[in-house]
């Protein structure tokens, strides 16, 4: 239950979901793989002939990657304040990957956390919020931006970035590139163009054309279920 899992440490939740500072590669991939899931579930909730997903990871020290992706989906909208749900214990992984690995691998506390920014129609700057990891627990601390969304604008859009540890460069950029080259075998509804920056400077720029219907699954979110399996580990989403 609930009071079983606020018992865990921190180290024994990440090592549930894959993380593991003996394996800084793993670790990162699971990292970058979870966060591009929301990225592409937050564009199947927006209905459009094709999607945009941009991502730049850089080597900002040695084994230390800064992360940047950014999609043209839903954007998190009034629903900002349910992320103290969406890092909760009971809740899925996600964003909690991301905060675990940056606690558990002991980052200064100013590269902890999770920076998203959420955009609008007429505006770049709609809001602003940080999620760090606190204690055993997962626990939110919201700061939006001054500047409100401008009335009847909808959200639309995200921009997620985080540091993130892992291998070294040769070896991080080998993991990424087969893991976002892989992706165009995704089942998708619309297409999906994919542009990537990776720490060695390679960029990697993929298409993904859209399925046909009859093979999604007879589901309202059969593409991002096919989807989720084809990035692995789908038990654990």
């Amino acid at each position: 239950g609930s009071m079983a899992a606020t018992s865990m440490s921190r180290a024994q939740w990440a090592g549930c979901i894959g993380l593991d500072q003996a394996d800084r590669g793993r670790s990162l991939l699971r990292c970058v793989r979870e966060l591009f899931g929301n990225a592409l579930e937050a564009c199947s909730s927006l209905p459009r002939d094709e999607h945009q997903i941009r991502v730049q990871i850089r080597e900002v020290q040695p084994c230390l990657y800064y992360l940047c992706m950014e999609d043209d989906g839903c954007g998190f909208g009034e629903a900002v304040w349910d992320l103290q749900n969406a890092v909760s214990l009971e809740s899925g992984v996600g964003f909690k990957a991301v905060l675990l690995w940056n606690v558990v691998v002991n980052l200064p506390e100013e590269q902890q956390g999770l920076s998203i920014r959420t955009t609008s129609a007429l505006s770049s700057d709609a809001d602003h919020l940080c999620l760090r990891l606190v204690s055993n627990e997962f626990k939110v601390a919201v700061e939006l931006d001054r500047n409100p969304k401008p009335p009847n604008s909808p959200y639309g859009g995200s921009r997620v970035s985080a540091f993130l540890p892992g291998p070294g460069t040769a070896e991080a950029s080998t993991l990424l590139v087969d893991f976002f080259q892989s992706l165009s075998g995704l089942c998708l509804e619309a297409r999906l163009r994919l542009m990537c920056t990776l720490p060695d400077g390679a960029q990697i720029e993929l298409l993904v054309e859209p399925t046909s219907r009859l093979m999604l699954l007879d589901s309202s979110h059969g593409a991002l279920l096919v989807a989720r399996l084809a990035l692995g580990d789908a038990c654990a989403w």
